[in-house]
């Protein structure tokens, strides 16, 4: 049974990698890493939040954030900006790069889901996303 799940994990794993990537070698996404875009994701989610916040949110070090940022930053997808309620508070926002990256990457996860729905029935679909739901609570 182990040996199945590694399997289909690593297919599922493959399948999502596929969409993405055919996607993303469409643009600067085939430059960027899983990694930078979960921050790209929460920058999204979360628009002008502080180097602190983000790395609460991602559960990480604030140094660790910091390097990364950076690096976005050098890329020209986050820009550093000044809080308007506190102008000594900086705050990291997308730029307009970074944003177009943001909707190739929904682009892609929309292509994955299309392609569930296309091969499961509607009950199919609603308990992979139950199961895949309980798989990802955290204890």
């Amino acid at each position: 049974m182990e040996n199945i799940l590694l399997e289909t994990v690593e297919k599922v794993t493959s399948f999502i990698a596929e969409i993405e990537e055919g996607v993303m070698n469409s643009s600067d996404l085939s430059k960027i890493t899983s990694r930078q875009m979960s921050y790209i994701d929460t920058l999204k989610k979360n628009s002008s939040i502080s180097l602190s916040k983000l790395a609460e949110i991602l559960e990480i070090s604030k140094p660790t954030a910091s390097v990364a940022v950076n690096k976005l930053i050098s890329n020209g997808y986050v820009m550093k900006d000044t809080s308007a309620e506190d102008r000594r508070r900086v705050i990291l926002k997308l730029t307009e790069k970074g944003l177009e990256i943001t909707k190739k990457h929904d682009r892609a996860h929309h292509i994955i889901c299309d392609e569930i729905k296309d091969r499961l029935s509607e009950e199919e679909t609603n308990q992979l996303i139950r199961l895949i739901s309980k798989v990802l609570i955290k204890t």
